[in-house]
């Protein structure tokens, strides 16, 4: 998928003028499945466990692997649709 370079432009002008440090990506597609990559994992474990932070999780053996097995998830569906 490629990104609209004029959408991605008109973003970026919205922050503007903000005290926000905004820079552009390469690729918005590719930065959305990064950032799904983290936020899947750790904020499903985290609300599921009661709010507990990353850091418990990570220090959780079987939480920690849980977040592992769904990165790969994501990888892999990041990786079809790239």
């Amino acid at each position: 998928a490629e990104d609209d370079e004029e959408e991605v432009a008109r973003a970026l002008r919205l922050f503007e003028g903000c005290k926000v440090e905004v820079k552009g990506s390469e690729s918005v597609v590719a930065s959305r499945w990064q950032k799904l990559c983290w936020n899947l994992p750790f904020n499903g474990l985290a609300c599921a466990m009661g709010g507990i932070p990353v850091d418990r999780i990570i220090q959780h053996q079987n939480l920690k692997e849980i977040a592992r097995k769904v990165m790969v998830e994501v990888i892999r569906a990041a990786n079809k649709d790239l």
